[in-house]
């Protein structure tokens, strides 16, 4: 009897998860005490907790989708202002990130990468690998940044009628005992609102993420990322080798040509540029470390960038995960519109979850493991990475396989 009462237990565990996917609206959510409040002030359909890169993007890829055009998107922002005005002559600022193709092509539809570039972007060319045009036509990636970014951003959401809200920081939620396809968020300044879905975009310390009781797998790398803006003494944008024929007037052609090895130039490209000076107050610097959430939805709750995962920054992928959540999201919540269901249902928003964690969970830990192979000095360590970069450029096919992954995080 004892025996199959503890197989009983174990079978409800393991069924939990099931049974929350099938039939949502008993679950028993997260009991969160609400602020005295007189009433409620506003619905929404979707409220987006974070008005930064991500969450904004989030607002701007709903906002653009025909199956939302009819629905009310805000955007909360804790912050009292965003950037409101970049141009071509402000200083350079020192946090910055390399989109990547996927990402340009998510920006592209949106409408908000033709305003980045019309202020300031620069193509990434160079690799240790390289990868020759045949395997990819288009830049490595297109360093951007970050007020770039969210100015294009926000003027985007502007001609779409949306303005962020301000000094909005969430307190706390819980899900609405009368309406049960809804919940309520309280904010510090005691207003409320009603919303059937809640985004939440609130970063690494994410507020959403610890009222919902939402577990993580994290650590620390004890190491920090330094950022700085230079300036240098040469125009780093000069290309010691272009692709195709390069067109010599007469008299040079009189001369002679000869072709040079490619050890040459890779020799000459690994020289560092002379740094001549750094730019007051841009010196800064962040602890590294790694974060996933072992969930990332809950009923009509969505967690998306850092504040469901965060990834060492050594090969430039963390804010690309959280735009592709961007499309990810969007696509499963324009999925349920279409089929005319309940798109903040956890029948749905799991799709969501089963799609993001694998991908995410495959790039943490290959991200991981190079960041720990390339942070020893055991020598054979040394040698196998060495050896491993050099049989990697050497054949297309594994240079095409990388680069579709890092461009696409397929």
């Amino acid at each position: 009897m004892k025996m199959k009462n503890l197989l009983v237990k174990r079978l409800s565990l393991i069924c939990y998860r099931s049974f929350q996917t099938t039939c949502p609206t008993f679950t028993v959510p997260p009991t969160i005490t609400s602020p005295s409040l007189n009433s409620i002030t506003d619905d929404v359909d979707i409220a987006i907790a974070g008005g930064g890169l991500v969450g904004s993007a989030m607002a701007l890829a709903l906002a653009s989708s025909p199956a939302f055009q009819n629905r009310k998107i805000l955007l909360l922002e804790s912050q009292s202002k965003l950037p409101q005005i970049v141009s071509k002559t402000q200083p350079y600022s020192n946090r910055v990130y390399a989109l990547s193709p996927g990402t340009i092509d998510l920006f592209q539809k949106l409408g908000a990468f033709e305003l980045m570039k019309s202020i300031r972007v620069q193509k990434v060319a160079q690799s240790l690998i390289s990868f020759d045009q045949s395997l990819n036509n288009d830049p490595l990636a297109y360093i951007v940044e970050n007020d770039v970014i969210q100015y294009a951003i926000l003027e985007r959401l502007k001609a779409l009628n949306i303005q962020p809200l301000l000094n909005s920081k969430i307190k706390q939620f819980e899900y609405d005992k009368v309406n049960q396809n809804s919940v309520l968020l309280h904010f510090e300044n005691r207003s409320s609102i009603r919303t059937k879905l809640l985004i939440a975009s609130d970063g690494y310390q994410s507020t959403i993420r610890e009222l919902a009781k939402i577990s993580t797998m994290k650590w620390d790398y004890d190491q920090f990322g330094i950022v700085a803006t230079v300036q240098l003494a040469d125009d780093t944008s000069d290309v010691y080798k272009r692709p195709g024929v390069i067109s010599l007037t007469e008299r040079l052609r009189s001369y002679w040509h000869q072709a040079l090895p490619e050890t040459n130039y890779t020799t000459i490209r690994q020289l560092p540029p002379v740094l001549i000076n750094i730019e007051p107050n841009s010196r800064a610097a962040f602890p590294l470390s790694l974060l996933n959430a072992n969930q990332y939805v809950r009923p009509r709750l969505a967690l998306i960038g850092d504040s469901a995962h965060r990834i060492h920054p050594m090969a430039g992928q963390g804010v690309n995960m959280g735009f592709t959540d961007v499309q990810c999201l969007t696509e499963i919540l324009e999925s349920a519109v279409r089929d005319g269901a309940d798109y903040g249902s956890l029948m749905y928003l799991i799709n969501y979850e089963r799609k993001r964690q694998s991908n995410v969970m495959a790039k943490l830990i290959s991200i991981d493991s190079l960041n720990r192979l390339y942070s020893t000095n055991f020598i054979p360590l040394v040698a196998l990475r060495s050896v491993g970069l050099s049989f990697v450029n050497e054949f297309p096919s594994f240079k095409n396989f990388f680069a579709k992954r890092a461009a696409y995080d397929a």
